[in-house]
């Protein structure tokens, strides 16, 4: 089998690597890579500790099990069209969450995982609750801060009687319109990103102290 890579923009062939046994590796100090093969699931029980875990491109793999990882710095899983699960339930210590254009992946189980410094989840099968929950998740919030994430969070802000907050950060998931229309002033960052929104509204908003990012 061949299989297209948008980002080289070239074709290359799958590996013929059906079967791997890594049952007793328990620590990686540098990357581990999985490209182009014929494995139907990774599953890598003893693994503690991986500085970066990289799988991309591969058409086979339906499952990755990592029970017993506690410990990542980096975790970039994208562009696998049969990939359905991701079981990473250990894990509590992460710089970055990249997961995207998987469009098979369903269930994603980071349960002991609170929030990252960066992440994208774009274009996976997950459905709106679970996308939901995962950037709830994912998003690391300061007290007195803003996360919305669909139209009821700016509406709850909103009729709290609120007008000013530390950093706003919008990720909507739908496309329904923001409506922040009482936010007078941010004293950190205001971020707009990733967002599927047709429409914000911060018309009385007249105070950014920090940071002003939308893309």
């Amino acid at each position: 089998d061949w299989y297209w890579d948008e980002e080289a923009g070239e074709e290359y062939q799958m590996g013929g690597l059906s079967s791997l046994s890594l049952d007793s590796l328990e620590s990686v100090s540098d990357q581990f890579t999985l490209y182009y093969t014929s494995l139907s699931e990774l599953s890598l029980p003893s693994l503690a500790t991986v500085n970066q875990l990289e799988l991309r491109y591969d058409s086979s793999i339906t499952g990755i099990s990592l029970p017993s990882v506690t410990d990542m710095n980096n975790l970039e899983i994208h562009s696998n069209s049969s990939l359905e699960s991701l079981e990473l339930p250990g894990l509590s210590s992460l710089s970055g969450f990249y997961v995207y254009d998987n469009e098979s992946l369903s269930a994603i189980d980071v349960d002991s995982l609170e929030c990252v410094d960066d992440y994208e989840v774009s274009g996976n099968g997950l459905d709106e609750i679970a996308y939901y929950d995962l950037l709830l998740q994912l998003t690391c919030q300061s007290e007195g801060s803003l996360l919305v994430l669909g139209a009821s969070n700016a509406s709850d802000f909103c009729d709290s009687g609120e007008t000013t907050t530390i950093n706003v950060t919008i990720n909507a998931i739908s496309e329904d319109p923001v409506d922040l229309s009482c936010l007078e002033e941010v004293s950190g960052d205001l971020r707009i990103e990733d967002s599927s929104t047709v429409s914000v509204d911060l018309s009385s908003l007249h105070t950014v102290g920090g940071e002003v990012y939308i893309g």
